[in-house]
C-alpha cells in the first residue's frame, strides 16, 4: 500500500496469528538454559530489547490495522496467504522423501483443504480482488490447479449483490431525489452484480423500460488502495510489466465515473453504428439517458440533469441472454450426449489439451460446420418443432378435451457460433481499423443475443482503448504478415510497437544455453509469436512446431519464458492482445473452437490499408528471406 511498507504489513500479520506463548517459549527455553558465567547479563539484554520491540512493533502495527485502511486490506489477503504458504511447506517438508504419487496425493488434499480462501478473500475485499479471481478462474492451462478454479468460478457468473436498501441509498444520493421521482418500477433483484456495482431493471415514470447501472462509492478508493500494493510487488519481482499494469490501471479508473462510458457509447453508437448499419449487421449498443437521449424526461431537461452520474448510469434496455449462459446452455446440452456433466467434460476436455500431443491436432483435422449449415439446420429445427406442436394442438382440441393433454415444446436452436463470431470481428475490425478505438474486454458476458430476432447486443464500454493512426498501420501490417507467413514483416510491427526482446533459445544438458543471446531475436520468433497470439488454435500448433514442444503445457508453462527476455512490452499490443483472446474464448464459448482472431480481422486490415493507399507489405521491413520459416534448431 501506498503509506504503508509491504514487508511490515507481512511481519504485522504473522505476529498476529502467532500465539504470546509461541513467542514467549524460545525467550523462556533460553532464560533456563545453563550458559557460561559472563553470557547471564547479555542475554537479559538481548531479552529486554527482544520485548521493547516487541511491544513498540506490535503497537505500531495495530494503529496501522486500525488506522491505514490499504494496511488493513494487504493484511487481510496476507491473513490467507501466510497460513496457506506455512502449510504448503510444512507438507512439502512432510512428503518430500515419499513417492510421487504421496505427494500428488497429499498436494491435491492441500488444495481441496484450501479451495474456498481465495475465493472468501475476494468476496470480503471485492473490488480489485473480484478482478483478480475473475481472471484466474479462467486461467489457461495448469498454472492455478483445479479446486481454486472452480471455487472462484462464481465470480465469472455473478459477484453475491448487496441488499436493495443499500442501493436504494446510492441511487437517491446520486439522482438527488426519491428513487419513485424518477421510476414507476425498480426491480429490487439486479440482473447482475460485478466488482464495482450491479445492474437493476426498471421503467420510466412513461413506462420505457431501462436498465440502471449502479457503482459501490466505496470500490474506487479500494481499488486504488490494491493496485498500489500489486505494483509494488511487481516492482520487485518484475519490473517489465509495469507499463501493461499502468495501462491496465488505467482503463479500469476509466470505469469509475460512468459519464466516461456513457460517452464511450455515445461514440460507438455515432462512428461503429452507422458503419455496422451500412454492413448489414445486427448490432445493437444501449443508449445512455444523457443530454443526447431523445427520450430524457422533459423535467430533467429543463433543469439541465440527465440520467448518468458519476455511479449511475440509465441505459435503453436490450433484449437477450449474454453468451457465456447461451454458452453454458450449450455445453450442458453436448456433456449430456457424452454421459457427462457441463464441468466433468470441460475438465476432460483442458486435460486432454495439454496432456496429448496429438489431441489439438485432431481438433483442427475435425470439421466445423459453416454459418450456412447451421442456418439450415436451425431451420430444420424450427419446422420439426412446429410440426411436433401441429399435432399437438390438433389432439388437444379433440382427444385432449376427455384425456391429458400433451405440452407444446419450443424449437431448442443451437447458436449459430460462426455468425455470430463473424459479427464480433466484423464490429471490433471497425472499432480498431476506422474508429480508432475498441473494447478491451469484449468477453462472452459483455455480448447479448436476442434469439428471436439474433440481434447482437453489445454492453459495459467502461474500457475503451484508442489506438493511434501508426499503431493501426503496425497493426494492419503484422495481420497480413501473418497471413503470408512473413517473419521479417513481423519483426518490422512489433519493432514498431516498440517491443524489446533478448532471444535465447533453449538449453542443454547441463542446463547451460546452446547458443549466445540475441537481440532482437532472429525473425522466425516474430512469427511464431505473431501466431500464439494472433492465430487462434491453429498459430498455437505452429507455435508447438517453431519451438519443438510435445504439448500445450509447455506454451504456457515456464519452458517459453525461458527461452525469451521481454524487456518492453507496449500497452497498446497487451490491450489488442487482450481483446483478441476476449474473442476467442467468446467464439469457444458457442461452439467454434480456436477461431484465429488473424484471419478474421484481416479484410478490416486489408481494407484499412486499401483506403489509405499504402502498400500490402511493410516497406520497413527487411526483404523476405527462407531464414524467416526455420525451425529452432535448423
Amino acid at each position: 500500500p501506498s503509506s504503508f511498507p509491504l514487508m511490515r504489513a507481512l511481519g504485522s500479520q504473522c505476529a498476529r496469528r502467532l500465539p504470546l506463548a509461541l513467542l514467549r517459549a524460545p525467550i523462556r527455553s533460553l532464560s533456563s538454559t545453563a550458559m557460561p558465567q559472563p553470557l547471564p547479563r547479555l542475554f537479559a539484554v538481548l531479552k529486554g530489547s527482544a520485548a521493547v520491540t516487541a511491544l513498540c512493533g506490535s503497537s505500531a502495527l495495530a494503529y496501522a490495522y486500525m488506522h491505514d485502511e490499504g494496511a488493513w486490506r494487504t493484511l487481510r489477503v496476507l491473513g490467507s496467504l501466510v497460513p496457506m504458504g506455512a502449510d504448503y511447506w510444512r507438507l512439502h517438508y512432510l512428503v518430500r522423501s515419499q513417492t510421487k504419487e504421496v505427494r500428488a496425493a497429499a498436494l491435491d488434499a492441500y488444495h481441496e483443504k484450501w479451495r474456498n480462501e481465495p475465493l472468501r478473500v475476494c468476496l470480503d475485499l471485492r473490488g480489485f480482488y473480484v478482478k483478480v479471481g475473475q481472471l484466474c478462474a479462467g486461467f489457461p492451462g495448469d498454472g492455478l490447479p483445479a479446486p481454486y478454479k472452480e471455487s472462484l468460478k462464481v465470480l465469472q457468473e455473478d459477484v453475491p449483490p448487496q441488499p436493495y436498501a443499500r442501493i436504494k441509498r446510492i441511487a437517491e444520493t446520486e439522482l438527488g431525489c426519491a428513487i419513485e421521482d424518477v421510476f414507476a418500477e425498480f426491480d429490487e433483484t439486479p440482473i447482475g452484480a460485478a466488482s464495482i456495482g450491479q445492474v437493476h431493471r426498471a421503467r420510466l415514470r412513461d413506462g420505457t423500460p431501462v436498465v440502471v447501472k449502479l457503482q459501490y462509492p466505496e470500490c474506487e478508493r479500494h481499488f486504488r488502495l490494491d493496485f498500489a500494493t500489486i505494483k509494488s510487488i511487481f516492482l520487485l519481482v518484475n519490473k517489465v510489466l509495469l507499463p501493461v499494469l499502468d495501462a491496465v490501471e488505467e482503463g479500469f479508473a476509466a470505469e469509475f465515473d460512468y459519464r466516461l462510458e456513457a460517452a464511450n457509447l455515445r461514440r460507438m453508437m455515432d462512428e461503429t453504428l452507422p458503419l455496422c448499419r451500412a454492413a448489414g449487421l445486427r448490432v445493437a449498443f444501449p443508449a445512455p439517458y444523457d443530454a443526447h437521449h431523445h427520450n430524457l424526461p422533459a423535467a430533467l431537461r429543463a433543469r439541465g440533469v440527465s440520467l448518468v452520474t458519476k455511479r449511475l448510469m440509465v441505459m435503453d434496455r436490450l433484449e437477450g441472454k449474454s453468451l457465456s449462459k447461451v454458452g453454458r446452455r450449450l455445453l450442458t446440452d453436448y456433456a449430456a450426449t457424452c454421459g457427462q456433466t457441463a464441468d466433468e467434460y470441460e475438465r476432460e476436455m483442458k486435460r486432454r489439451m495439454l496432456e496429448e500431443p496429438t489431441f489439438l491436432q485432431e481438433l483442427l483435422s475435425t470439421a466445423a460446420p459453416t454459418a450456412r449449415q447451421l442456418r439450415a439446420y436451425r431451420s430444420a429445427l424450427r419446422v420439426r418443432a412446429a410440426l411436433r406442436n401441429a399435432c399437438a394442438f390438433a389432439y388437444n382440441w379433440t382427444v385432449g378435451l376427455v384425456a391429458p393433454r400433451i405440452t407444446y415444446i419450443p424449437a431448442r436452436l443451437p447458436p449459430n457460433g460462426p455468425a455470430l463470431i463473424e459479427v464480433l470481428y466484423r464490429v471490433h475490425g471497425f472499432q480498431i481499423f476506422e474508429v480508432g478505438a475498441f473494447n478491451a474486454d469484449p468477453h462472452a458476458g459483455n455480448v447479448l443475443l436476442d434469439e428471436a430476432s439474433e440481434v447482437v447486443g453489445l454492453i459495459d464500454y467502461g474500457q475503451l482503448v484508442e489506438i493511434s493512426e501508426e499503431e493501426r498501420v503496425a497493426f494492419a501490417y503484422l495481420l497480413v504478415a501473418l497471413e503470408e507467413g512473413d517473419a521479417e514483416a513481423c519483426e518490422a510491427s512489433f519493432q514498431a510497437w516498440g517491443c524489446e526482446s533478448t532471444w535465447k533459445g533453449k538449453r542443454g544438458p547441463d542446463g547451460k544455453f546452446l547458443h549466445p543471446p540475441m537481440k532482437p531475436g532472429p525473425p522466425w520468433t516474430a512469427l511464431a509469436s505473431a501466431h500464439l497470439n494472433f492465430g487462434g488454435a491453429a498459430g498455437m500448433a505452429y507455435g508447438l512446431r517453431a519451438f519443438e514442444f510435445d504439448s500445450v503445457a509447455q506454451l504456457l508453462g515456464p519452458e517459453l519464458d525461458d527461452m525469451v527476455d521481454n524487456e518492453k512490452l507496449p500497452s497498446i499490443m497487451m490491450m489488442l492482445m487482450r481483446c483478441c483472446m476476449c474473442l476467442s474464448g467468446t467464439g469457444d464459448m458457442v461452439g467454434l473452437f480456436g477461431a484465429s482472431p488473424g484471419k478474421l480481422l484481416l479484410p478490416s486490415a486489408k481494407t484499412f490499408l486499401e483506403k489509405r493507399g499504402l502498400p500490402s507489405r511493410n516497406p520497413a521491413a527487411a526483404p523476405r528471406t527462407a531464414d524467416g520459416r526455420r525451425a529452432l534448431n535448423s
